[in-house]
């Protein structure tokens, strides 16, 4: 049996295949270029369904973890009109409440990352304090 911590890491590397592959099959509505990403259409999520015959659950879920990115929420808030799956624009608009969202989004980003480097570097200065301890004979 998978520990929590195997099993997330499990899933965070199919989402990361699943997601090369929509930037493979659709690179104009899945770019890998940050400053190229646009904020996506409702239209999108049936059309990975219907083009990759993966369930509707799937789907939802690579698609947010697509718009949890930072590059994603940059585009939210940059853009005004949202992406067909073939990186044409539609007549909708990203809404005031789509913007506040990607905001909150950046911000537990930025959060996250901040306390992973925090993390790391907790590890590191662990690290070298045990070198100094073994070295000086402590």
């Amino acid at each position: 049996m998978k520990t929590r911590k195997a099993q997330s890491l499990q899933e965070l590397k199919e989402i990361g295949q699943a997601i090369a592959l929509l930037q493979e099959k659709w690179p104009r509505a899945f770019p890998k270029k940050y400053s190229v990403v646009k904020p996506l259409a409702r239209s999108v999520k049936e059309a990975i369904v219907a083009g990759t015959g993966w369930n509707k659950d799937y789907t939802y879920g690579v698609l947010a973890a697509w718009k949890a990115r930072m590059a994603y929420c940059d585009a939210v808030l940059r853009e005004t009109v949202r992406i067909d799956i073939d990186g044409n624009a539609t007549d909708e608009v990203v809404d005031d409440i789509s913007r506040a969202q990607a905001a909150q989004q950046r911000q537990q980003v930025l959060e996250a990352r901040c306390r992973r480097e925090a993390r790391q570097a907790s590890k590191t200065n662990d690290r070298t304090g045990m070198s100094r301890n073994l070295a000086s004979g402590s």
